[in-house]
């Protein structure tokens, strides 16, 4: 089992040294798995990865493609994001405007963000063109159970982010489940253990503010 840092915390409302803070944490206490997407703080929580994480180069971080904030897409605030982003020239987009925030060359991995299964094959075609143009090393998907399981009828990319409690078999993709913690009152330290003991090969993403909380999750998942 693994433990990953979840970003989707880490926006505007706090300072960018404060956010850059947390990722440090997080490395500090051995995490190696940082989840992120443009939607988490239109790009401040990438921004963030970029600064804490610059010059590592033992680390996986993993960001999304679909949902572009209204910030990004340079109009009014207020609107809601514009998801089911995923032509092509939209996931290329998407991409080099992630990648220019963490400040890198590539990712380790692209996952669909709230993809549908019909959109789903011509979006893991388009990440299949990114990989080949080395942008990326793996593909996935981050979406609801039903549709999870209608996409990986008929094909498996190579990492399945989904929500704790899901059963959805991954066929052999990378498992990677994300809010452990949702609406639960048990100790979260007990909550992520637990998540962990049921699936064992799976990175069990947790967020966090609290730098406390994060060492201590860290701890008991790693």
């Amino acid at each position: 089992m693994s433990a990953g840092y979840g970003t989707a915390a880490l926006g505007r409302s706090i300072s960018k040294r404060e956010r850059v803070r947390l990722v440090e944490t997080a490395y500090d206490a051995g995490i190696r798995w940082f989840d992120t997407a443009p939607l988490y703080g239109a790009g401040a929580a990438e921004d963030a990865l970029g600064v804490a994480l610059r010059r590592k180069d033992d680390v996986t971080v993993v960001t999304k493609v679909g949902i572009v904030p209204p910030r990004l897409l340079g109009i009014a605030l207020g609107r809601p994001a514009a998801g089911g982003r995923f032509a092509y020239a939209d996931v290329r987009r998407q991409l080099e405007g992630s990648l220019r925030r963490l400040g890198r060359d590539s990712v380790d991995a692209v996952l669909l963000h709230e993809v549908d299964a019909s959109a789903a094959p011509a979006a893991l075609d388009a990440l299949d063109l990114l990989r080949e143009a080395g942008t990326l090393r793996l593909t996935g998907i981050g979406t609801g159970a039903l549709q999870t399981k209608a996409i990986l009828a008929s094909r498996v990319p190579d990492v399945v982010q989904l929500a704790a409690g899901s059963v959805v078999e991954t066929h052999g993709a990378k498992l990677v489940l994300h809010s452990v913690l949702a609406g639960k009152t048990e100790p979260p330290v007990e909550l992520l253990r637990a998540a962990a003991s049921v699936y064992p090969e799976a990175v069990v993403l947790f967020g966090s503010r609290n730098a406390d909380h994060i060492r201590e999750a860290a701890a008991a998942l790693n």
